[in-house]
């Protein structure tokens, strides 16, 4: 969980050099299939807040 936490916390930190550095959409669209999958194979609270949380993420980037 705080390895997540972290990369959204990358995520939404303006890049060093623009020219430079990846769009982090496809960072977050790996992770947003990832947490959909986790959700869809197993139910939980855990799996629930993690895709709810990158949705909202995903969300107030675009």
């Amino acid at each position: 969980m705080y390895t997540m936490w972290n990369r959204i916390q990358n995520l939404l930190q303006p890049p060093k050099h623009p020219g430079n550095s990846k769009p982090p959409k496809e960072l977050l669209s790996n992770e947003l299939a990832a947490a959909r999958t986790a959700w869809e194979n197993e139910q939980t609270i855990a799996t629930a807040t993690r895709y709810i949380t990158l949705l909202e993420v995903a969300r107030q980037i675009q």
